[in-house]
């Protein structure tokens, strides 16, 4: 098994514009003075450069396209309903119930192309038990090992998690962390498992959590620590992918310019790393390269 993949699904937006619903906790989105129109056409721009890069390295890019109905202004991030192990499929539970739409949009047409020997349905646990679990933004898989990461809040819920990590055989690991005053609403916003290397803000765990998962974490990685300021600009929402060449590191402009010089040398010393500008995506959605790739394994 490998920590990264060749193929990965990404969701063309048509109608990508500031979600209200899921701005009540995710405190890295922005509101911005231009119109919706301008919002979409930009973040179509910035998808389009995006996928035409990953292809140019050799990354096999499935492209769904959205659609205006019914709204669903985060479709852009696929990786929050949906993960793949080897032939079996896992969907989630969505917090948001404009997002609860992109699962119906798009599940069925994910099944057809990757005609998994097994699903795990979990995304009915939103409507009968009010229960989340926001699929790879909620979890971070240690493939290679069978270990799982996960920072607990609204929208990773401790029950579901350890019931998936069972269900793959994995051993699974809680904790809380916060950042801006308040719960980080997804773990992938503070951490990235890699081959070699763990990018993640150890400060921002909770105290009673922080020595036992950094010790966790490094029993198999090199950690790569983050700053509370590195975390704004995006740089714990990276992904390890496979093109012609090997293994390389996707991120954003933001987060590769947030980096020090030191943490590049140490990155670049073992993998590429390709940058992506999504600026308005990252603004407006809160999210970031990591989110916008749903990994096909």
């Amino acid at each position: 098994m490998r920590q990264s993949t060749n193929k990965i699904l990404m969701i063309k937006p048509v109608n990508f514009s500031f979600n209200k619903e899921t701005a009540k906790d995710n405190l890295y989105q922005n509101k911005s003075s231009k119109s919706n129109n301008e919002i979409q056409n930009k973040a179509l721009e910035e998808f389009s450069n995006f996928t035409s890069i990953l292809k140019s390295k050799g990354v096999d890019v499935i492209i769904f396209e959205d659609t205006n109905h019914p709204y669903t202004p985060d479709s852009i991030f696929p990786n929050n309903w949906f993960s793949t192990h080897n032939g079996t499929l896992c969907i989630y539970p969505m917090f948001a119930e404009n997002r609860r739409e992109e699962i119906f949009k798009f599940k069925d047409k994910l099944i057809d192309i990757y005609n998994p020997m097994q699903i795990f349905d979990f995304s009915k646990y939103a409507y009968q038990n009010s229960k989340f679990l926001e699929g790879t933004g909620a979890i971070i898989f240690d493939r290679v090992n069978k270990r799982a990461f996960c920072s607990l809040s609204k929208r990773a819920d401790k029950e579901l998690f350890l019931q998936i990590c069972k269900s793959l055989n994995y051993n699974g690991f809680t904790f809380k962390s916060f950042h801006l005053g308040g719960e980080i609403y997804h773990t992938n916003v503070m951490m990235s498992i890699c081959s070699d290397f763990i990018f993640v803000a150890s400060k921002l765990i909770d105290e009673n959590d922080r020595e036992n998962i950094i010790s966790e974490l490094s029993k198999y990685h090199k950690i790569i620590e983050l700053t509370s300021e590195q975390i704004l600009n995006f740089a714990g929402n990276v992904l390890e992918l496979q093109g012609n060449e090997g293994k390389f590191i996707v991120m954003s402009n933001s987060a590769y310019n947030i980096l020090s010089s030191e943490q590049k040398e140490v990155i670049e010393s073992t993998l590429p790393i390709v940058k992506v500008n999504i600026e308005t995506i990252e603004k407006i959605g809160g999210g970031s390269a990591r989110c916008m790739m749903g990994e096909i394994f």
